[in-house]
């Protein structure tokens, strides 16, 4: 409006309810006028580069009460950097789901009760002292232990099978790690069994839907569940270690991959569990690696 100064913090937060995140400016820079080319289009060659620090500067907006306070400590911490004013935005300065989370962790740690839901829909310090909850005490806590029984499929999940009838047992991500010399391995497979009975759907099983053609009843067992689908010892077998003491150096690589290979391989859907460890034991002359498939 004639006569008025826009508040660039403002423009953003209105530009936030209509636009993808992605697309909402860093920041703003006011101009008299746009310059144009001879033809009438924005001469991007004559804009002003933006000032970063002066602008950040000009948005940054102390703390204004303990909740913000605490909120803008939390930001500050889990992003790495020195002050966070209370509109600067989560996710411009380096936030992301990930971190998303951390922020509602250590903000409950503070007596603030917060969700990522909030963190995505308020982004900055001012909106989320605002959703903030005090006094998280006086809830009663969530059941956290196991889940099993059946899982309804999800849009990802039916697309997969859809597309992979071929060996989908197969398909899977690893990582291969290579091991400090003190660990002490006798203590994976106890590491294995409470990563599979915390992570639910390592446990899960997709096993052939007799009411539909190709697809498939998706459902979780307990953690004792055994692999032929009893209850019994579930988290047996976990750990699979492969000696590959004395084999010549020229063929410790095709041995190492032959045996991560075959750990992928043995993936099977229909009795699970999701989870594949190989302990690649090659003696004292390398380091012992460890395969985790799932």
């Amino acid at each position: 409006e004639p006569g008025t100064t826009p508040d660039t913090a403002d423009l953003r937060t209105a530009l936030g309810t209509t636009l993808p995140d992605y697309m909402v400016p860093a920041t703003v820079v006011l101009l008299d006028k746009i310059p144009l080319t001879v033809n009438g289009k924005i001469d991007t060659k004559a804009l002003p580069a933006p000032d970063w620090d002066g602008a950040a500067a000009a948005d940054r907006t102390a703390p204004r009460n303990e909740t913000e306070r605490v909120l803008a400590g939390v930001f500050a911490e889990v992003l790495g950097v020195e002050r966070v004013g209370v509109h600067d935005n989560f996710f411009d300065l380096g936030g992301d789901s990930i971190l998303s989370i951390q922020v509602v962790s250590r903000a409950r740690r503070a007596g603030l009760t917060l969700t990522s839901k909030d963190v995505f829909s308020g982004q900055t310090v001012a909106a989320l002292a605002e959703a903030a909850v005090h006094d998280r005490d006086t809830t009663v806590p969530a059941d956290r232990g196991p889940v099993a029984g059946e899982v309804a499929a999800t849009p990802i999940v039916r697309w997969f099978f859809d597309t992979h009838p071929q060996a989908p047992d197969h398909f899977n991500m690893s990582v291969l790690l290579e091991l400090s010399e003190d660990l002490d391995v006798s203590v994976l497979p106890r590491a294995l069994a409470a990563l599979l009975e915390h992570h639910d759907m390592l446990r899960l099983r997709a096993v052939p839907d007799t009411t539909r053609p190709g697809g498939r009843r998706l459902h979780i067992p307990t953690p004792d569940t055994d692999t032929t689908g009893t209850p019994g010892t579930g988290t047996d077998g976990l750990l699979h270690t492969v000696d590959l003491t004395g084999v010549p150096a020229e063929e410790l690589d095709t041995r190492t991959a032959r045996a991560c290979a075959d750990a992928q391989a043995s993936m099977n859907l229909e009795h699970g569990p999701l989870l594949r460890a190989v302990l690649l034991d090659h003696g004292p002359a390398a380091p012992r690696r460890l395969l985790l498939a799932v």
